[in-house]
């Protein structure tokens, strides 16, 4: 009887029962398939949900990006960033020291060059939504991965504000970076998403979160809002699917479809405004790089490892069986496919040795930016 894949951790799927209404319960995953003498241990293991599929992003290598990347000498502005976390923070300080808040006047194209030189040459201004297409692309030119997220207050849902979320391999999340206020948000120590900020204001807990202000310069300049009134904004949330403005230039504004909104029991979201929403965190936080990994025997003390992705200009897996044993498997390694609707799937060959086994996995893409880690440890008596 053909063995069927073992899934290590189970996938949040978004059946109908996910956009538009209330969460279905879901099956618990099988028990995984192993060789006789073998036990899982621990998993730590990726997921790649259909919005994580949907989600458009711009190709890193678009021509505009890559001019971006040069002329702005966006590499000197990260050089010496102790994590990547201070990347992010050194690229909002960059941007939001380009200019201080003005009206968009022509309204510029979503395109950071464009932005960058109408300013700069005074022929029209940027307010957030200026400051947010800049740094996303340059997140972009670098790498990384970023959404536009549309946020609004509890009342004035009409007076609302675009600020940014980087996708954080480092912390393996969502995490805002707004270049309007040069600001992210804080608690406990760990760096916020939208979504972590909005559940904070609404079950009473705002003063728990901290505004860590950047170094740009424009921040406190281009708004007198509070730092209450900051965190205010994240009552309404709308996270846009796409980040591919300069390849598909079509009206940003696409508000029906081209976005998602948050609904819980506080809100109501904004459904005159936008067409699709979720009251599944998984769903409105959907990851990104992750490794997914399925296995099943493949001999008396082996293991056939599938391992899937959906990270944007993948290249290889980083493989490391137990500590100080690190490999990568590219493209042209032993490759099982590569379909842009399920991601890039490669299968690896793992022997267990008698013992504790471990196996951690990261995804590489073409910039040299790992994804978080995926762990397995498995104990092998034989």
């Amino acid at each position: 009887m053909k063995m069927r894949w073992a899934r290590l951790l189970l996938l949040k799927t978004l059946a109908a029962g996910v956009l538009g209404c209330g969460c279905q319960p879901t099956s618990p995953p099988p028990a995984p398939a192993l060789p006789p003498g073998a036990s899982l241990i621990e998993a730590r293991n990726g997921k790649i949900p259909p919005l994580t599929l949907e989600f458009q992003q711009e190709d890193p290598d678009q021509p505009r990006l890559k001019l971006l990347r040069e002329r702005e000498g966006l590499d000197q502005v990260v050089a010496g960033a102790k994590d990547e976390l201070e990347v992010f923070t050194r690229l909002c300080d960059w941007t939001n020291a380009q200019w201080q808040n003005s009206t968009p006047n022509p309204y510029p194209p979503w395109d950071a060059l464009f932005i960058l030189d109408w300013i700069r040459a005074g022929k029209t201004g940027g307010f957030c939504a200026q400051y947010a297409v800049v740094l996303v692309q340059a997140g972009l030119s670098l790498g990384y991965s970023a959404r536009y997220l549309a946020v609004a207050p509890e009342k004035g849902e009409d007076s609302g504000h675009l600020t940014v979320e980087v996708w954080s391999n480092q912390y393996d999340k969502w995490v805002v970076i707004d270049p309007f206020f040069n600001a992210r948000y804080e608690r406990e120590g760990l760096p916020l998403s939208g979504l972590e900020v909005h559940q904070a204001l609404v079950q009473g807990k705002a003063k728990q979160v901290r505004v860590i202000r950047g170094q740009g310069g424009n921040g406190e300049k281009n708004s007198k809002a509070s730092e209450q009134e900051m965190i205010g904004y994240y009552f309404h949330l709308a996270a846009d699917l796409r980040n591919n403005h300069l390849s598909r230039p079509l009206p940003f504004w696409d508000r029906r479809q081209g976005y998602l909104s948050w609904q819980d029991s506080f809100t109501q979201g904004r459904p005159r405004i936008f067409g699709r929403f979720t009251r599944d965190p998984e769903a409105f936080n959907f990851p990104l790089n992750q490794v997914e990994a399925e296995f099943e025997p493949a001999g008396p003390a082996r293991l056939r490892v599938r391992l899937r992705t959906a990270m944007v200009k993948f290249q290889e897996f980083e493989v490391q069986p137990d500590p100080g044993s690190a490999r990568r498997l590219r493209l042209e390694d032993p490759l099982i496919g590569l379909d842009p609707l399920q991601g890039s799937v490669l299968v690896y060959e793992w022997p267990l040795k008698p013992g504790e086994n471990t196996l951690t996995v990261r995804s590489r893409n073409a910039k040299g930016i790992s994804g978080p880690a995926a762990f397995l440890r498995i104990s092998f008596q034989p």
